[in-house]
């Protein structure tokens, strides 16, 4: 288990460091476009604004001429040599890639690329933006991380939109679009990215290996817990399961002492007196025999209750017919002691199919139940089930005592103490045990042992 604990929680570490590498990365990155997006757009703005101004008198006077031009090259009126030198002469920064300049139809009235003159762009939402009286600006952002998007012509740079007018009242006559290569910013941001990406790849491997080292370390305190845990589990098994044999052992030789010795020793006692009383009764003695008999019968009784002693510690029928005919005899009594209890008995495997080891462990657990049951008073239905279906012998004790209802909680914790009993002996015999109640509200005890 620690194993497992250890490979798991490596490969679930090694998955949540990555994925927070990757999280951290694209939060960085989206951080330093947002930077890039507004420092570039306030440059570009600066940068367009100036170039605008270097020509503004000229292109109002060309727009005025091309205003009504509707997308078509051949209306378009030649955009005068000065302007266009102008216009031309604003490339020479190595920031402004191209210009365009549009008309309120939003035709492309001249671009310092020839190929978008006379482009239709009525539906370009930042030059209706300009056409308004607004600035906009769009960053087409693509730096060499971004490997899943497609190269294009507009990469890394950022294109600003200024309405042209007379003035700030006037109306807006065209547009001036200025595209602003912002590469070298882009390119610095990548380093500081690949920096940011290393110092936190570097942060998180540190802290993944203490992770594991910290886990590894927990992994072997917990498998020699586990270790010393299981090996005291078996010593107290163990030991458990030699006190009962023990046990058993001990109330055998008792059982074995009182039938065979004490017994015998009144029974011989009773039958010199029994001798004794038949002479005197023969030689017509006048003495008073009431003492004699009186003794024998007692003599008796001692005999009965020593028998009864020593089957109760260990039924001799259990080694002598096996343990079907000693549940018939225990049923038999508790029957003829609890008469207001019907009792019943489903024995439905053969004396030949039950381990020897398990006889004793399963008269002890009915005796057991049965004294359980009679001391809690509330039953007055009980049934016995012994059965074996293919290789686990069950036991099941039945009451109908809706009133008292054994929990297994009770059981673990050991507040009935019979139980306590029972569930120890079926367990470290290597059965399993549980209680439930049945249909009617009742308890139902079940052992089974793997045979």
């Amino acid at each position: 288990m620690a194993l497992n604990l250890k490979q798991y929680f490596s490969i679930a570490a090694l998955i949540g460091t990555v994925i927070a590498v990757l999280m951290l990365t694209l939060f960085y990155r989206q951080m330093f476009e947002s930077e890039i997006i507004t420092i570039g757009e306030h440059s570009n703005l600066a940068t367009a604004q100036t170039a605008l101004n270097a020509v503004k008198e000229e292109l109002i006077e060309y727009l005025e001429t091309v205003k009504t031009v509707d997308n078509n090259r051949q209306q378009l009126s030649p955009i005068p040599a000065s302007l266009k030198l102008a216009l031309n002469e604003t490339l020479k920064d190595a920031k402004i890639t191209r210009i365009n300049v549009y008309n309120q139809n939003g035709i492309v009235v001249h671009s310092t690329s020839p190929y978008f003159s006379g482009h239709d762009e009525k539906t370009n939402e930042r030059y209706l933006a300009a056409m308004n009286g607004r600035v906009a600006s769009k960053l087409y952002y693509r730096g060499s991380l971004s490997i899943f998007s497609k190269a294009s012509e507009h990469d890394n740079l950022i294109e600003t939109y200024i309405p042209i007018r007379k003035n700030n009242v006037a109306t807006v006559l065209g547009v001036f679009e200025v595209y602003t290569d912002v590469s070298a910013m882009v390119q610095h941001a990548e380093h500081n990215t690949i920096i940011v990406i290393l110092g936190v790849s570097l942060i998180m491997l540190a802290l993944y290996i203490f992770q594991v080292y910290f886990v590894s370390r927990t992994a072997s305190t917990i498998t020699s817990q586990q270790q010393l845990l299981a090996e005291r589990s078996r010593t107290l098994e163990l030991l458990s399961a030699q006190l009962l044999n023990a046990d058993e052992n001990e109330r055998k030789r008792i059982s074995n002492e009182l039938h065979e010795g004490l017994a015998q020793t009144l029974g011989a006692a009773k039958l010199f007196l029994e001798k004794a009383s038949r002479i005197q009764s023969a030689n017509e003695s006048h003495l008073d025999l009431g003492p004699l008999e009186k003794t024998i019968h007692i003599l008796q009784d001692a005999i009965q209750e020593v028998r009864t002693m020593a089957m109760e510690l260990r039924p001799t029928t259990l080694d002598e017919f096996g343990l079907i005919k000693t549940i018939d005899w225990l049923c038999n009594e508790f029957k003829s002691i609890y008469t207001n209890i019907h009792l019943e008995t489903r024995i439905k495997v053969k004396e030949d199919n039950i381990p020897i080891p398990l006889k004793t462990i399963i008269y002890r657990v009915i005796k057991e139940g049965l004294e359980n049951i009679a001391k809690q008073g509330a039953a007055n239905d009980v049934s016995i089930t012994v059965s074996r279906l293919d290789n686990i012998l069950s036991l099941t004790l039945e009451d109908n005592a809706v009133a008292y209802h054994a929990a297994n909680d009770e059981v673990n914790t050991g507040k009935d103490i019979g139980l306590t009993t029972i569930k120890e002996r079926i367990l470290l015999t290597g059965g399993s045990f549980k209680i439930q109640s049945n249909q009617h509200g009742g308890t139902v005890m079940i052992a089974e042992w793997p045979c």
